[in-house]
């Protein structure tokens, strides 16, 4: 069943201009000539979710609810594959797993393409 529920509407409020300060002109031509260093550069410290995949496949909720310590699930990757890393749910590199330290992390090998599965040249 569908959330029919209202949901507050979000107001964007631009930020006070301090004093002192010229309006920059907003027009389309403006905003082409901007740098994308200059474009982002507000929101290079905005945290965002990142997942390594190691795997998908599917199970019955029989075979979920049945599920124990010790319980082995089978995925469709095969042994050796690269892992994906997504961030907000966009797969957006390949990886390998590497240990450093006492931690793992993991090592880029591919970055994907923005709406796809292909590497980019």
């Amino acid at each position: 069943m569908a959330d029919t529920a209202a949901r507050p509407s979000l107001e964007l409020v631009p930020p006070e201009k301090p004093e002192g300060v010229a309006d920059a002109p907003h027009d389309a031509a403006t905003a082409d000539r901007l740098d994308p260093e200059q474009w982002f550069a507000g929101f290079r410290d905005v945290r965002l979710p990142a997942t390594v995949i190691l795997g998908t496949g599917v199970m019955t909720i029989r075979q979920c609810l049945s599920l124990r310590k010790s319980s082995i699930v089978r995925l469709t990757q095969s042994a050796g594959d690269d892992l994906d890393l997504a961030v907000r749910g966009v797969r957006i590199a390949k990886a390998e797993v590497v240990i450093m330290d006492d931690s793992t992390a993991v090592r880029l090998t591919e970055i994907l393409p923005t709406g796809g599965t292909e590497p980019r040249s």
